[in-house]
């Protein structure tokens, strides 16, 4: 049966791919249900920060965004707009990807403004999605399913080894510690030390629900389910890309390892 560690990290995955879900969800709405206008750009400008703190950074410290500003009208009303992507700003240390969208647009030329037919003020104009945090969490959620479904875990064993939810004498593992009195290979220790004949050892207490081939199967549907989750979101979204997406593929990695070893563990 599910011991409490094991029971725990399920629940908890089951949070995350459905968190993740509907993160994932609502970018999907505003891409779908979002009604279009005729717009006019107003000013297309580069503008870059200077990051101070927060340890290294791949690309250097110097961040870019592409300052786009619009306008439109929707049933008489006009609205200005400053969103480029959908999925929120296009910030990055990366020059060319920044100065890549901002080279769509130039100062008064018409462009499609994406509006929410329901708060008009709320537009867009390019269907880049977020990775983050959607796409980061259901993949988070599918690696933490797996580690509660197969022997050894390891994420489970990292984040809730201290967890007091046993006795003293129950490995982080879950399973108890029975330790063998010389003259009678059939006791273990009680509470207090002393020896208690078993005739049948007890059921391991949180036991691994897939073991074996199935293990195997779990971790690779993991690693296929990462990769999905990534190459759905590239499929479906307008560059320059979320750089969290390709951090996650990493992930897949791991999963596809992770099966590997119960392979040779058998």
């Amino acid at each position: 049966m599910l011991g409490p560690r094991r029971s725990v990290a399920l629940l908890l995955a089951v949070a995350l791919l459905l968190l993740g879900g509907w993160f994932a969800g609502q970018q999907y709405v505003a891409a779908t249900t979002y009604e279009r206008t005729a717009g006019t750009v107003q000013s297309a400008e580069m503008e870059t920060s200077q990051r101070v703190g927060g340890g290294i950074r791949l690309g250097g410290d110097q961040y870019y965004r592409p300052n786009v500003t619009y306008s439109y009208r929707v049933e008489g009303r006009s609205y200005t707009g400053r969103n480029v992507a959908l999925g929120g700003e296009v910030d990055t240390n990366a020059r060319g990807r920044a100065a890549e969208v901002l080279n769509r647009y130039s100062t008064g030329e018409e462009i499609t403004v994406h509006y929410d037919p329901d708060a008009p003020e709320r537009a867009y104009l390019s269907r880049r999605f977020a990775f983050f945090p959607g796409g980061v969490l259901f993949a988070a959620g599918l690696l933490l399913l797996g580690d509660a479904l197969t022997p050894r875990t390891r994420v489970i064993g990292f984040v809730l080894a201290r967890i007091p939810l046993g006795p003293e004498g129950r490995r982080s593992d879950g399973e108890e510690r029975r330790h063998a009195v010389p003259d009678d290979p059939t006791a273990i220790l009680d509470g207090r030390g002393s020896p208690t004949s078993l005739s049948v050892s007890p059921e391991p207490v949180d036991a691994a629900p897939l073991t074996g081939r199935a293990a195997q199967a779990a971790w690779l549907a993991v690693g296929l389910g990462i990769l999905a989750t990534v190459v759905g979101f590239v499929a479906v979204s307008r560059p320059p890309y979320d750089e969290t997406a390709i951090f996650t593929g990493v992930g897949a990695v791991l999963a596809f390892g992770r099966g590997a070893y119960q392979s040779l563990l058998g």
